[in-house]
């Protein structure tokens, strides 16, 4: 794993101060790879890598790669677990190579297949070609966004890099003003999606895209290279079948993601997912596996999974680690966390990520972890609402003239949200909604800004609008389960939870892989009906009859906790003090912006215990570290 820097220009460029500004930049990403450095420069290019040896520990894997037969030159971050494969493929066209790398194998790939060789790459990448016989640039990044990849377009030149910290320390002060867009996204769902960052003019590479730039006639083009809404659905396909396809292929992808030259572990929460990733690793490990769980000084009403991670990990004969988290460390990490993540980032699993993947560098360079889980075997509540989809509209229309009423029992508001949600008429709305903790009549926009402000921003976007665009793109041949699927594939998992993985982890120089994100898991599984992954009232039924026998029965029939940091008890405690001195330094620094009256409200009352303001002050929290700490311009 690593980090990449680029700078292209249409122009020739000459300078020794640009390298040197350049190289500088580079080095605000050493954390990403801390084994290696290099850069690759002439009048129209500059490429530059920071490595994290993983493939190949010797000096052939440096960076930038430059192929001595063509030219061409490749700067990459990612893994290829099928390099092997390619590899043994490419020398039968008559390749040689000079190292064990996957990097090697990606350049010669490209050589011999053109950019066709994105296709056959089976792992996660963001990766730059430049190929001076044509004098184009290629920047591309996988299918699902694991690995990051942010681009700034100014004039005629493009600057790109694995983080924005790279962008800004090269580009200067030119990037500090807030994408309204980004902004509004931000607050609905604690991060922003598509292509949009909440910086106006720094924007993500769309996973499954590769951009591609003729440094001689300035043309600049995106292409979609994969989409999950082009699989079918299988309508002949057994459970059973379905069921033993998913266990062989979830062993076969762990055993891939295993390949390494360095020491690997696992993060092991107790949930399903990482419970299934350890019971196979385990076994398929050729010696005694590292394992590790977080646990919190404050537990929220036993939810904690930290014992059953424990259960297991003494089950299994694991090296087991326990990091153990105190709420007085989250003030001044919360503020660093910002730094982390260059944008404010509300889900609050950053912390305990970060704070473990501190601890298992010492040990392991290499981790396995469960996301992707939920996202394609259906572990959310909001798919078990999908599968009881008439129900739950008709419950709504019926329950609507008595909403006034049953409002006033506090335990019953949850449900009524639900019920609010299905009576919307608008598919796109509903299904939004549905990922959001808040809802239309409780906007968060409306709760922290100030009236003027917040016609401004109404004004100017739409929060839904990436919603849209992913249900307009789904297969019609596919239910509605797996329309969700996707349209969470293409949302919230490479914003929010891959987001969440790689930024903690890679600030340590921890390597994160993802097994249940594999090519062949995935595209199965999207092809199998959504009243598999769902039955009733049982999330990831699908995936809990496939890891019969491999996972112990206490994990595949005990209650779902999910992985649950307690940011609204730090709110009222630890984080107390912090939380009230930003909304005085806010309020008075963006006085134009923000309404110190619906802010000390909220506060004041989640304080009091008098509602659940957690996740709307989280995000403000985050929102205004953010805005002191890098100046921006709303």
């Amino acid at each position: 794993m690593c980090g990449i820097l680029g700078f292209i220009s249409g122009n020739d460029f000459d300078g020794e101060s640009l390298i040197s500004t350049f190289k500088n930049s580079l080095n605000v990403i050493d954390h990403r790879g801390p084994d290696d450095r290099g850069v690759f420069f002439n009048n129209k290019v500059i490429f530059g890598q920071t490595r994290l040896s993983i493939h190949d520990l010797s000096d052939a894997g440096h960076q930038p790669m430059i192929c001595k037969q063509t030219g061409v030159v490749l700067i990459y971050n990612g893994e290829i677990y099928n390099f092997r494969d390619l590899r043994k493929e490419l020398e039968s066209k008559g390749a040689t190579f000079e190292s064990d790398s996957d990097t090697e194998v990606l350049l010669k790939g490209y050589t011999y297949n053109g950019l066709n060789i994105i296709n056959q790459i089976d792992g996660m990448f963001a990766f730059s070609i430049y190929d001076p016989r044509t004098n184009m640039v290629y920047i591309a990044r996988d299918r699902v966004g694991i690995k990051p990849l942010y681009l700034y377009k100014y004039k005629d030149t493009i600057t790109f890099s694995s983080e924005i910290k790279a962008l800004k320390h090269f580009c200067d002060n030119r990037l500090n003003i807030v994408d309204l867009q980004g902004l509004s996204e931000y607050m609905w769902y604690g991060n922003a999606l598509g292509r949009n960052t909440l910086y106006k003019n720094i924007k993500k590479v769309l996973p499954g895209s590769f951009i591609s730039y003729n440094l001689k006639t300035k043309d600049l083009q995106e292409k979609i290279y994969f989409g999950y809404s082009n699989i079918q659905l299988n309508k002949t396909i057994s459970f059973d079948e379905s069921k033993d396809k998913i266990r062989q292929l979830l062993i076969k992808a762990v055993g891939k993601q295993l390949s390494s030259d360095v020491p690997i572990g696992a993060l092991l929460s107790g949930g399903i997912d990482s419970s299934s990733i350890v019971s196979i690793a385990s076994r398929e490990y050729g010696s005694k596996l590292n394992t590790y769980t977080a646990k919190f000084d404050f537990d929220i009403n036993g939810s904690s999974e930290a014992p059953i991670a424990a259960r297991l990990a003494k089950d299994l004969s694991t090296n087991h680690n326990e990091i153990y988290i105190k709420g007085g460390m989250i003030p001044e990490l919360l503020e660093s966390m910002v730094g982390i993540h260059d944008e404010p980032f509300a889900d609050a699993a950053n912390l305990p990520l970060y704070l473990i993947s501190r601890e298992l560098k010492k040990d392991v360079t290499v981790v396995l972890q469960g996301d992707g889980g939920d996202e394609i075997f259906a572990g959310y509540n909001r798919y078990m609402m999908l599968s009881q989809y008439q129900m739950y509209t008709c419950l709504s229309k019926a329950l609507n003239p008595l909403k006034f009423i049953l409002a006033r029992f506090s335990g019953l508001n949850s449900k009524l949200r639900i019920l609010d949600i299905f009576n919307n008429n608008d598919l796109y709305m509903k299904m939004a909604l549905l990922l959001t903790t808040e809802t239309i009549k409780n906007c968060p926009i409306k709760r922290i800004f100030n009236n003027d402000f917040i016609r401004k921003i109404n004004f100017a976007v739409n929060p839904f609008l990436e919603y849209e665009r992913s249900l307009s793109n789904v297969n019609n041949n596919q239910d509605l389960i797996n329309k969700m699927l996707f349209v969470d594939m293409q949302n919230i998992l490479p914003n929010t939870f891959l987001e969440k993985v790689d930024k903690p982890t890679m600030s340590n120089s921890i390597e994160v892989r993802v097994p249940f994100l594999d090519h062949d898991l995935m595209d199965f599984a999207m092809s199998i009906p959504g009243d598999f992954k769902v039955k009733k009232r049982d999330k990831k039924f699908l995936l809990k009859s496939s890891m019969r026998g491999l996972v112990p029965d206490y994990i595949l029939d005990g209650p779902k906790k999910g992985f649950s940091v307690p940011y609204a008890y730090w709110l009222k405690n630890d984080c107390r003090d912090i939380l009230y001195y930003y909304i005085d330094y806010i309020s008075y620094y963006y006085a134009e912006i923000f309404d110190k009256n619906k802010l000390l409200s909220l506060a004041n009352d989640h304080c009091a215990g008098s509602f659940d303001n957690g996740f709307i002050l989280w995000k403000f929290l985050n929102l205004a570290i953010w805005l002191k700490k890098e100046k921006v311009f709303i």
